[in-house]
């Protein structure tokens, strides 16, 4: 009895490691955890489940040959890089604003098949993308995976190189750890202060703990923002507001500002959020009234983000912003889901625009992940990259998207690890390597490749 128990308590300890028994019968019995929030986690699955899933889980498996020796070479090799691709840069991000935008369930819903919406709901945004460095972004998964592309975005570590079993960085990582290497750390120790703005709950996916790893100077949240204007009849607090707070802040600070956003106003659930509702056809009944209220959520979108853009341009204060969309919103039917496998249910847009009128040039960039954003900022503000950054832009020139379950070449097609040429498997490998050590590792080679990343 005494070696049966402790065989199972071992087994219970390490619930979230792949092929656990545990783990095996909970989800035969069709357990659906909540990672983005424990109260949900726990009133779904119980006190014992939320418990176990909440068992620590080893983020990654230690890569081959990693050691502080192997660290300094590639900090050697992309100090390197970073010097050839800085030669002729002349810009600077040390004096400028930088808004990362991630817009809650912001996608392109013309792009699916099934159905037809009576007007486009998203043109001012379609026309800045055409006139700026934007493209598609692959993200995670459909209808979730928000606090995940947040990640990858601020920290340029992917989820695809994780275990599979590491769900939630911003519940399972981050706030086991003192600090995070993150662009947090970063622009802070240029000069900028960082700031934190979502208009929702603090106690979602830890954002509490994980901002103050990060190393967020404060955090705007729904009790604290200025404005908490809604419209018509949706819950969530405005765009239009919640872009305001950005401008408020900007005006506020004498430092340049990281701001970090993120937007509630498209959160699911959309039925009866607005009196107006777009038509559409091609689908029946209670989908498209859902299609036809989120795409009136989107045009509310695109005029608040066209607004904002247009104070930014009047602004003595030079500023760019990154603007993308987290994942599809979990309202489409079977229907639309069967017309569009594969990628089209996994693609949102994202567009990086300056105040400054010669850094928008018109740049269509192969599908890409979150984790590959903040390289691409540097390039629209010509501004020299430290050779972390170096690393991820040198990855993305051959591996254009990394998710869990898929890679995808700069044309787009999906590739397998060990089908890449010679040159883009030593590039994920070195990329694995600066992941693991920056995530769990020594940080051996923080200083060198990413220097005051932790603030």
């Amino acid at each position: 009895v005494g070696v049966m128990a402790a065989l199972l308590l071992m087994q219970a300890a390490h619930f979230n490691q792949p092929n656990n028994v545990w783990r095996g019968l909970y989800e035969l019995r069709g357990n659906d955890w909540r990672y983005w929030s424990q109260k949900t986690n726990y009133r779904s699955n119980g006190a014992v489940g939320g418990f176990l899933f909440n068992m620590p889980v080893s983020a990654m498996a230690k890569p081959k040959g990693y050691d502080e020796a192997a660290m300094a070479r590639i900090a050697d090799t992309y100090d390197d890089v970073a010097a050839r691709l800085n030669a002729g840069r002349t810009g600077s991000l040390d004096d400028v604003n930088v808004v990362l935008v991630l817009s809650e369930s912001f996608t392109d819903p013309t792009q699916l098949e099934g159905f037809d919406l009576e007007r486009d709901p998203i043109p001012r945004t379609r026309s800045l993308m055409a006139r700026t460095t934007s493209g598609q972004m692959l993200a995670q998964m459909y209808g979730g995976g928000t606090a995940n592309m947040e990640f990858e975005t601020l920290t340029g570590q992917s989820l695809g190189l994780f275990r599979a079993q590491m769900l939630s960085p911003y519940q399972m990582l981050v706030p086991e750890q003192e600090d995070y290497p993150s662009a947090v750390g970063w622009f802070r120790s240029h000069g900028h202060d960082a700031v934190a703005v979502h208009p929702y709950r603090v106690g979602m996916y830890k954002r509490e703990q994980v901002y103050e790893r990060f190393g967020f100077d404060s955090f705007v949240h729904d009790t604290t923002i200025g404005e908490t204007d809604t419209i018509d009849d949706n819950p969530y607090i405005s765009d239009e507001s919640a872009f305001d707070e950005v401008l408020t802040q900007i005006d506020e600070h004498e430092k340049p500002l990281l701001v970090n956003l993120v937007t509630m106003q498209n959160h699911i659930p959309v039925d009866g959020n607005y009196d107006d509702p777009l038509e559409v056809s091609g689908v029946g009944g209670g989908q498209a009234e859902r299609i036809g209220q989120y795409a009136r959520g989107l045009e509310h979108t695109d005029e608040a983000l066209a607004g904002f853009l247009d104070e930014l341009s009047d602004s003595p204060e030079k500023t760019v912003v990154l603007f993308y969309g987290d994942h599809l919103p979990g309202i489409y039917g079977s229907s639309v889901k069967n017309d569009n496998k594969g990628l089209p249910l996994y693609r949102t847009p994202f567009f990086i625009w300056s105040n400054q009128p010669e850094q928008n040039v018109a740049r269509s960039v192969p599908m890409t992940s979150p984790a590959f954003f903040l390289p691409l900022l540097y390039d629209v503000a010509d501004a020299p990259l430290p050779p972390y950054l170096a690393l991820l832009h040198e990855v993305h020139d051959h591996v254009s998207a990394v998710q869990q379950g898929r890679l995808l070449d700069p044309s787009g097609e999906q590739v397998k690890e060990s089908e890449m040429d010679a040159r883009s498997a030593r590039l994920l490998a070195d990329l694995r390597l600066v992941q693991f050590d920056l995530s769990i590792g020594g940080r051996f080679a923080l200083e060198r490749m990413w220097p005051g990343a932790t603030g």
